[in-house]
């Protein structure tokens, strides 16, 4: 199986030309891509994904391996004009622009450095908001969506949709109205896209795709169930009393300054618990309910002190996990993190974790392949029985 994790025997490296303008100089209409063929002396691959943020790549030429350099390709090379396709046994994983590359003397490695398709929106040089943003009652995945479309096909986007991102936008609504109106704000876009994910927006970059989604929940279809024997790094569970929050309160400002803010209140004073208070700001122009969602959000799956199940940094995989690469869609995938076994190796709590991918990491050389996944909780945990093996409740 070619997706098994940590069994890859071949990976290739495309380079891969980005045309804008012809040999005249003209613009042209969109631009057009132009395989250059495979990177020839590749000794290493690292690459991944990662949820609300830009994932990176780099490719290793030449070095300790003792493969050499093919100069005419790395005098081909521009930043920024240039791409990369990473092929995982002959399936595409990854690509992304190439953002600078690094050469040096004494027959060191010659390595490319690449970030994924959503690097065209964030600083430093990325594309920021140049039209007046202003919606009221829309999901937040359709506004992404908007505020991407317009921003890449207005005078200043040369040509229009210079990233080529517009035809491989995967839209899942969260299934929520909210107003987001910041108006003429010249901003990146990955800020606001930041911003949005208060509001339940999930974004990633998956090969090509850019992926405006909900983000995996409880009513996700579970891909699989890991325990702790599929991963080598410690898990961690903990009944955490400061993450509770047992009343929501939502802030906002008055339009005069000198006015009171407004407070929305969310959650009972009548928990078997202490007060815990969650307070989130939101912006003046917000509506009522918008706000009123805000400060429900705030203790949502705090009611209770939280169980958080965590892990050591990045867990590695082993090849036996019951689940493949191209699986692993950080904020998409939800798998089943099931507690198993006492002693040495066990965890007293039995518990089914319901969770997401966060960031997947990948590093490849020749015979070798690690995989590294960081998971987060959606939901909360239901206690299973240790002898049947079924939810309590």
């Amino acid at each position: 199986m070619t997706g098994m994790l940590g069994c890859a025997s071949a990976y290739e490296v495309e380079l891969v030309f980005v045309q804008t303008r012809n040999a005249a100089g003209q613009l042209l209409p969109a631009p057009v891509q132009w395989s250059q063929g495979p990177l020839q002396g590749v000794t290493r691959v690292q690459w991944g994904r990662v949820i609300n943020g830009v994932s990176e790549a780099v490719v290793t030429i030449g070095g300790p391996a003792g493969v050499g350099i093919c100069c005419d390709q790395v005098e081909a090379i521009q930043p920024e004009m240039y791409e990369i396709r990473i092929h995982r046994e002959g399936e595409l994983v990854w690509e992304g622009p190439i953002v600078d590359d690094v050469e040096t003397s004494q027959g060191q490695p010659y390595l490319i450095h690449a970030r994924d398709v959503l690097t065209w929106f964030e600083p430093e040089d990325g594309r920021p908001n140049l039209v007046n943003i202003s919606y009221d009652d829309q999901d937040p995945t359709l506004i992404a969506r908007r505020i991407i479309e317009r921003n890449l096909t207005d005078e200043w986007a040369t040509p229009p949709d210079y990233p080529m991102v517009l035809d491989h936008l995967h839209i899942e609504p969260v299934g929520v109205e909210v107003d987001y109106k910041p108006g003429l704000r010249v901003d990146f876009i990955i800020n606001m896209l930041q911003e949005l994910t208060d509001f339940g927006l999930v974004y990633t970059a998956y090969c090509r795709s850019i992926m405006l989604i909900k983000g995996a929940d409880l009513t996700t279809p579970v891909i699989a169930q890991i325990t702790q024997e599929d991963i080598d790094a410690p898990v961690e569970i903990t009944q955490a009393g400061q993450e509770m929050g047992t009343i929501g309160i939502a802030v906002r400002p008055a339009a005069d300054n000198e006015d009171p803010p407004a407070l929305f209140f969310y959650g009972s004073k009548n928990s078997a618990y202490r007060p815990h208070y969650r307070v989130v700001d939101v912006a003046t122009n917000v509506k009522n309910s918008t706000a009123s969602r805000a400060a429900r959000q705030a203790i949502k799956g705090r009611t209770v002190p939280p169980l958080v199940v965590s892990m050591a940094g990045g867990g590695r995989l082993f090849p036996t996990a019951p689940i493949q690469i191209n699986e692993i869609i950080p904020g998409w995938t939800r798998v089943d993190f099931m507690t198993s076994g006492r002693g040495s190796q066990g965890i007293c709590t039995q518990l089914r974790q319901p969770m997401q991918f966060s960031s997947l990491s990948v590093d490849w050389v020749p015979g070798q392949e690690t995989v590294s996944v960081a998971m987060v909780p959606v939901g909360e945990p239901t206690d299973v029985d240790p002898i049947e093996g079924l939810t309590n409740g």
